[in-house]
């Protein structure tokens, strides 16, 4: 089975978090920062979604959107 096109996008313990393949066909994961509002690189997420804890969801691109909205408002 082929996997599912890129990009990917979860809640690790309600963070967000995006899976994105890269030009060069490498993936780079984002990751929503609370201090900043902004997503930044935090490969460390790619073995925490792979090993599939209790706090992780797979979410669709409007559920993450939403998500990061929300986190957004709550920080200003």
């Amino acid at each position: 089975m082929k996997p599912e096109p890129y990009p990917w996008f979860y809640a690790v313990n309600d963070r967000p978090v995006k899976f994105l393949e890269l030009s060069t066909g490498e993936v780079e994961v984002l990751v929503y920062d609370f201090q900043t509002g902004e997503l930044v690189r935090d490969m460390s997420y790619l073995s925490r979604v792979f090993e599939h804890g209790k706090d992780i969801d797979k979410l669709d691109e409007a559920e993450f959107d939403t998500l990061v909205e929300e986190l957004r408002r709550r920080r200003k």
